[in-house]
This record gives C-alpha cells, sequence and structure tokens, in this order.
C-alpha cells in the first residue's frame, strides 16, 4: 500500500485482513511510501517469501512499465486495487471515479454550491479520472472561471506545509511559521483559502528539503454583505437601526437575531425589514443570518449610535431691535433669540401681568414688548423634549403717553393782548 496515513487505504486492508483471515490466509504488509521503486522493490521480496497471492492498493503505474507487472502476474496471483490500468492477466477492484464525481458535483449544485473547489492527491489514475470529470462539468455549467484549486498532498510522514506572502517568497526551514495572511489558514496538512490572495505554499521536511507551489486564488467568489441604516426619530430621542439587504438575487433569507430585534410592519421603504430601537447612544453589535447560493451563513456589523439628543437647546444668539438702545421709543422694543435646536415651545415663567408676545419659529423666538416690563424668564422647550430657560432683561424705555399741555391765560393790562402758556 502507497500509504500509512491514508484512512482510505486503512479502509481498504481492514476488509482483505477480515477476508482473508476468514479463509486461512495470513496478512503480510508493506508500505512502499507511494514511490515506484520502493513498490517495485516490495513485490519482488513478497514473490521471494513465496506469498500466495499479492494485492496491490492503487499501484504507482505510470512510473513503472507495464511489462513488470506482466511478469510478476505470470508468476503469482495479482490483483490491482483502484487502479485503471488494464492488463489481461491482472484482476481489478474498482470504482466507476467518473461517474462517482459526477454525482457529487451534481448533489453540490442541487444544494445552490457555484464556487467548488477540487483538491486532489498526487500519482493516482483515481485523481486524474475525477479531475477530467470536474473541468468537464465546470465548463459545461458555465463556471469554467471559477476559481479552482488544486493541491498536490504529499503522505510522506513528516512534511509541514507553510505558507508564505507573495509569490517570490523566501524559502523556509522546518521550524519556520506560516506568514498572516489575511483569508489564508494553514492547519497541519489543510490549507484553507476564502479570500483572494498571492502567496507561496511550501510542503517542507524535517531534512529541510521543499516543494514550492505559488499560488493566486483570484476568483473567490464572497457573498455580498448588508448593511446599516440608522433613522433618527423627530424628536431626537430614538433611532431606528435598520439591516438592509445586499441587492443580488442569491442574497436570500435574512434575518437579525438580536434579541430585542423587530420587523416593519409599517408601509414605506423599509416596510419588512429587522431593526433594532436605540434610546441611548451607544456602540451596538447586529447579528445576522442569511442564505447566499443555497449556502446558510451569517455574520455581524457594528454601528455606534450618536444621534440620540438630550441635551438642552442652547441660545446661540440673542438680538435687540435698534430702539432699545435709546433713552426713549415710541414703538414696540423687540428681542430676537435663535437656538442650535428647534423649538417647539416657548412660555413665561411665573409671570402676571403684562405678558410680551411670544413667535417661534423653527429654532427662532421673537420677543414683541409694546409695554414696559420687568427682567422675566423664557422657558423653551426643544424638539428633543429638553427645557431650557432665558433670561430677557427688563424693558424701560418705552414711553407712548401724548404730551400733556396745561393752560395759563394772561391778558395783557390794557387788555389788548392775551399770553397763553
Amino acid at each position: 500500500m502507497p500509504s500509512l496515513f491514508n484512512t482510505f487505504f486503512a479502509e481498504v486492508v481492514s476488509g482483505i485482513e477480515s477476508f482473508a483471515t476468514s479463509s486461512g490466509y495470513s496478512l503480510l504488509l508493506t508500505y512502499t511510501k507511494d514511490d515506484p521503486i520502493c513498490e517495485k522493490e516490495c513485490m519482488n521480496e513478497l514473490l521471494m517469501r513465496n506469498v500466495s497471492g499479492i494485492i496491490n492498493i492503487s499501484p504507482n503505474t505510470e512510473r513503472v512499465d507495464s511489462s513488470f507487472f506482466d511478469q510478476m502476474a505470470s508468476r503469482i496471483p495479482l490483483v490491482f486495487i483502484n487502479s485503471y490500468i488494464k492488463r489481461p492477466a491482472i484482476s481489478y477492484v474498482y470504482n466507476d471515479e467518473r461517474i462517482g464525481t459526477k454525482i457529487a458535483l451534481e448533489h453540490l449544485v442541487s444544494l445552490g454550491h457555484q464556487n467548488i473547489c477540487f483538491v486532489r492527491g498526487e500519482r493516482s489514475d483515481s485523481y486524474e479520472f475525477k479531475e477530467d470529470v470536474y473541468i468537464e462539468f465546470m465548463k459545461k455549467m458555465g463556471w469554467s472561471s471559477h476559481y479552482r484549486f488544486n493541491v498536490i498532498v504529499s503522505d510522506i510522514n513528516g512534511v509541514k506545509l507553510i505558507a508564505k506572502a507573495g509569490l517570490n517568497a523566501e524559502t523556509p526551514t522546518f521550524d519556520s511559521t506560516s506568514d498572516t495572511i489575511d483569508g489564508v489558514s494553514v492547519n497541519g496538512r489543510t490549507v484553507d483559502i476564502t479570500k483572494n490572495a498571492e502567496f507561496t505554499l511550501f510542503a517542507v521536511d524535517s531534512c529541510n528539503n521543499v516543494t514550492e507551489i505559488p499560488l493566486v486564488a483570484d476568483n473567490l467568489g464572497e457573498a455580498p454583505q448588508p448593511h446599516l441604516q440608522k433613522v433618527v426619530s423627530g424628536d431626537m430621542q430614538t433611532v431606528k437601526v435598520y439591516l438592509i439587504p445586499p441587492e443580488d438575487s442569491d442574497f436570500t433569507n435574512l434575518v437579525m437575531t438580536n434579541d430585542n430585534a423587530k420587523q416593519e410592519t409599517s408601509d414605506g421603504e423599509y416596510n419588512g425589514l429587522y431593526y433594532i430601537e436605540v434610546t441611548d447612544n451607544e456602540n451596538i453589535v447586529i447579528n445576522y443570518t442569511y442564505t447566499y447560493k443555497g449556502e446558510n451563513e451569517s455574520g455581524e456589523l457594528k454601528a455606534a449610535v450618536t444621534e440620540i439628543d438630550k441635551s438642552p437647546a442652547n441660545k446661540i444668539s440673542e438680538v435687540w431691535s435698534e430702539n432699545a438702545k435709546s433713552s426713549k421709543t415710541n414703538k414696540s422694543v423687540t428681542a430676537q433669540l435663535r437656538f442650535d435646536k428647534l423649538i417647539t415651545k416657548a412660555e413665561w415663567k411665573n409671570q402676571s401681568g403684562y405678558l410680551p408676545e411670544i413667535y417661534k419659529l423653527d429654532n427662532q423666538v421673537t420677543i414683541s414688548y409694546s409695554e414696559n416690563a420687568p427682567t422675566m424668564t423664557l422657558v423653551c422647550t426643544a424638539v428633543n423634549g429638553q427645557v431650557c430657560e432665558i433670561t430677557l432683561n427688563e424693558v424701560k424705555n418705552i414711553d407712548k403717553n401724548a404730551p400733556i399741555i396745561t393752560e395759563t391765560i394772561q391778558p395783557s393790562e390794557n387788555h389788548r393782548k392775551v399770553t397763553v402758556t
């Protein structure tokens, strides 16, 4: 057998051993390390031991002349397992790899998959057949441009896989570690690639013998992601954070999974969308699940809610009419106040007697004095419900009284004229 570490070979050997024992035979196992020369030596050694027959699992037929197997089969019963080389004197046990691969691919497509990766081993007819079917199938489906990553993995014990950034990476030693590459992770003999990347994969053994494989992953289709949309209430006291799906027909079943998630029922552009309602400024995390091309996925988005305003309005200007500066005026005096927020209500605080008129428009409040008034306090309520108080100085220069004339008539002594004062 070519490897001690491939579980497929271990299961085959287990089945052979069970049947051989029940038939009165004992099993002698040799390990070829998937090396054609070693395989030839092992078979010759078994022949010299005068065994009753040889079962060769995945023979390395590409590296050994077929005449060798013909000569061997003429001297001893010979069985090939998982081989597709046809010789008259050799018995065969194998799977229909082509049909099996096609069935597996059709199953993946039925689940909605399109970005299908083919991972293969080295020096085996089985892999060649499977890869041929894979390439033909992907072309037939119109996906030949999709990313395909073939990994040749040696089963020799003590080999370490090391990923290094770039296509001209420096050759590592056995004690080296993989670079941190976004979307690329190496775990033992497994290389996971989730994002487009350019890197070099090294297979290094304990003697620092190196096999180098430059890899370019440039067509890994990542699922489009949703985004968050914040909608602030008119009073600026709450924010609805909506989860907006991407415009992709393959992206479906988007669900917000937060415990406080709600689904919008009112008419409008957000109808049916999931959201959470926030009443304080804070950092939030939105968790969600979705289906993309038949694959169920999950994700999270983070956002900072800073739009909630619980501070009172601030007065940014106070402008009095010009006649407020004169010593006397018979016109109304006005004071115009501007704030940094929309004012929804303005009223006098605990005042009696004469009350100046109040006019408000958006963030502006105008006070009109038609009479003199003492220092007064104006209470303003902002759109967020918060209240502020503004103190206005007294107005005492308004004089709308007409002059009073006192008549004094004084006739002259000769009564020829009258003086009126």
